[in-house]
């Protein structure tokens, strides 16, 4: 009987040791995965201005890397947090978070985002940390002047210093529907574009010109007008 009982004893004190180190590695895995940092895949913080329409916004974007964001803060230069979000997909996450503010005029929105320092604080759907910091300017770039001439098709605009690049828009409406959206990405040495002959039928038209600072911040000046065939 004592040599069943020492045992029965040794087999709890094996098995009681399996679980308590099977326990130990899932808790240092755990801490592990939730301790390891990576930077996002991408994450900006801008200002966007119409100066058409007088009115700006705050663009936030945050990227995951591989596996889908499961939640984002965004924390201004005071410390204090200005933006949480969380995605409902609990299983695959999401790719990216993208928010756009309110639109009032451009005094009121750098009123409230204050130019400084803003840290992006993430996690993964399995717990691993992300983090970014980006800093917000409040300088932007001169408006540019956009003309076009129907006859040639000749869309230009007036160069603006220090800027990388513009972004080109390019809208047809016919009875109030969209039937043509064009965007180009292009480098700062352009400042003039052909839109072919076939896009140019009767219809009415909207052109975005974007000038886009080296500090991401954004400009844009529209123009519309029609064409009667």
């Amino acid at each position: 009987m004592i040599m069943l009982k020492n045992t029965y004893l040794r087999t709890i004190n094996l098995t009681t040791l399996l679980v308590v180190t099977l326990y130990f590695t899932s808790y240092h895995t755990c801490l592990a995965i939730a301790a390891e940092v990576k930077k996002f895949g991408k994450a900006s913080i801008v200002v966007e201005q119409n100066f058409t329409d007088d009115d700006a916004e705050i663009v936030i974007l945050a990227k995951g890397i591989d596996e889908g964001l499961a939640k984002l803060k965004v924390f201004g230069p005071s410390g204090r947090e200005i933006l949480r979000l969380s995605a409902h997909d609990k299983i695959l996450g999401v790719r990216e978070f993208a928010v756009e503010s309110a639109e009032p005029n451009v005094t009121d929105v750098l009123s409230a985002y204050p130019a400084g320092r803003y840290r992006f604080e993430g996690y993964t759907i399995s717990g691993m940390r992300l983090e970014a910091v980006r800093n917000l300017s409040h300088v932007l770039p001169k408006a540019t002047v956009v003309e076009m001439d129907k006859t040639s098709g000749t869309l230009s605009w007036t160069p603006v210093s220090g800027v990388k690049g513009y972004r080109l828009e390019f809208e047809r409406e016919v009875k109030e529907i969209d039937v043509l959206k064009l965007t180009l990405e292009l480098p700062s040495s352009v400042t003039d574009f052909q839109v072919p002959e076939v896009l140019l039928g009767p219809g009415d038209y909207q052109v975005g010109i974007a000038a886009i600072s080296k500090n991401g911040n954004i400009v844009v000046v529209e123009k519309e007008f029609s064409i009667n065939k």
